[in-house]
């Protein structure tokens, strides 16, 4: 009887395993393929809209649609299999000696960020919304799903991903999560490309530690604004 029941609890793990690594990349191409401003700037929706409104709708149907592939598909499959939201890092930080390196990561990357503050690529890339110094009440709506998107980016990369397969990676699951993270950022420029890496597994081995993504969200959206405001000074000239 006991050992039925290791072996179910065995299988239990092993599917678990396999829906997150089937699911996760059927996500990452509904993102891609269905998640880009410019799919609904042809849609119907996207028509009669000012440069300024249909730039800013585009990038609002992406967080949205981050929000529902990143956060709600993972957390509705959790609750089929009656698991806590709080088991895959919905919950504050449990090891609370380690929330110093949050900070420290920020810090440690605001260097890199000036230093290309002036490059084309980056600039090129941020502010994301493309209007920002001439909407700046569009700019500040967008930064609401900006911040909504990175909580949902978290939740399935350091939560869902990271904690589903877990057990039957162990702490090498760290490693295995922040490979599909660094892929997404493939059309970034360069630096922020490569550091993905380094940030997905730090973010994910402190996510282990702490059970908690939270940390993880501040710093991530704590960067992307900074890009976003360095951007927008250097293109004032104020840099």
């Amino acid at each position: 009887m006991d050992e039925n029941t290791t072996l179910w609890r065995a299988l239990d793990v092993e599917r678990e395993t396999a829906i997150a690594l089937v699911v996760a990349p059927l996500l990452l191409a509904l993102i891609h393929f269905a998640a880009r401003p410019s799919v609904f700037s042809r849609m119907a929706l996207g028509q009669g809209l000012s440069d300024q409104e249909g730039a800013l709708a585009g990038l609002l149907w992406w967080a949205g649609w981050s929000v529902i592939a990143y956060f709600a598909v993972p957390a509705a499959l959790i609750k089929v299999r009656r698991g806590r939201l709080a088991d895959y890092g919905l919950r504050l930080p449990q090891w609370r000696p380690y929330l110093f390196v949050y900070p420290l990561m920020y810090v440690v990357v605001l260097l890199p960020m000036f230093a290309v503050a002036r490059d084309d690529a980056f600039l090129r890339t941020y502010p994301l919304y493309k209007h920002a110094a001439e909407r700046p009440e569009l700019w500040a709506l967008f930064h609401v799903g900006y911040a909504a998107q990175f909580f949902a980016l978290e939740f399935f990369f350091r939560g869902y991903l990271l904690f589903a397969i877990r057990r039957s990676f162990g702490e090498a699951a760290v490693l295995v999560s922040a490979l599909p993270y660094c892929m997404i950022h493939f059309s970034k420029p360069v630096p922020e490309a490569l550091g993905s890496l380094v940030a997905g597994i730090m973010l994910g081995a402190l996510a282990l530690r702490t059970g908690s993504i939270v940390g993880g969200v501040a710093v991530h959206y704590a960067v992307a604004l900074t890009m976003d405001l360095l951007a927008l000074a250097t293109k004032a000239g104020r840099l």
